[in-house]
């Protein structure tokens, strides 16, 4: 009798070792604790598979199947990855899929939501067929009280840490993303400051997590790459926001 054969895919090993078997993608933790908070964290989202209205689909989260000591089990997200089919029209469905995460949590007295962590386009799985978007991986910070600037910022810098150089599509990109979430709740100066943070910190994270002295070219190659993305499209993320289009 033939043996059967396992599709697996190595999404990551490090920090932490990713990998699929035919439907289902294995997580591990180098503690019992990590392991179990994320667990935990994802478990207790508000949002687990909400319809949005006006894009007409189906916002969801990694749905986790099993859960051990050091690993857990989740569902292969359906569709293609968002930094694969980048354009206007899927940063719009990511900005419609943040929120409605954020409007689940959002508290309009202290103006703060639950922030995802980690919300960039590797992070996010559209598919058209069944109108369905699904995040993944969410940061360590997940669940935490913070400001809606804080993911808006990781998600538009995660846009700027790509090799494309097309400064005309990044600002369709970033417009289509900010028209899915919408500008009113947004304050520039805040997404301002958040963004520069996160450029800056993305470097000194390359720095720590990589090895070799690659890392130095690699974390300064991205850092100016970045730097320079923002003040291209800094003059056009300002008129969005400040509504003077």
């Amino acid at each position: 009798m033939a043996g059967r054969f396992f599709l697996t895919k190595i999404f990551q090993t490090s920090p932490r070792l990713v990998f699929s078997i035919e439907d289902k993608v294995y997580k591990f933790f180098n503690c019992n604790h990590d392991c179990s908070s994320e667990v935990k964290s994802i478990r207790s989202s508000l949002l687990q598979s909400n319809c949005d209205a006006v894009s007409g689909y189906t916002m969801k989260i990694v749905e986790i199947i099993q859960s051990f000591d050091n690993y857990y089990i989740m569902r292969v997200a359906k569709g293609a990855q968002l930094s694969t089919i980048q354009s206007k029209k899927y940063c719009n469905l990511a900005g419609c899929w943040l929120r409605v995460f954020h409007k689940s949590s959002y508290n309009a007295q202290s103006k703060s939501i639950f922030v995802f962590g980690d919300f960039s386009v590797s992070h996010l799985y559209i598919d058209d067929k069944y109108k369905e978007i699904t995040a993944i991986d969410p940061g360590v910070g997940f669940g935490k009280v913070g400001e809606i600037e804080d993911d808006i910022s990781r998600f538009l810098v995660s846009l700027m840490q790509t090799k494309n150089f097309n400064i005309n599509k990044l600002n369709r990109n970033v417009t289509g993303f900010l028209s899915g979430y919408g500008v009113d709740k947004i304050k520039y100066s805040d997404l301002d400051k958040s963004i520069k943070f996160r450029i800056s910190r993305n470097y000194e994270k390359r720095i720590i997590l990589d090895t070799g002295l690659k890392r130095f070219f690699s974390a300064y190659f991205w850092l100016a790459n970045s730097t320079i993305k923002y003040y291209f499209i800094n003059k056009n993320l300002k008129k969005i926001i400040k509504n003077e289009y």
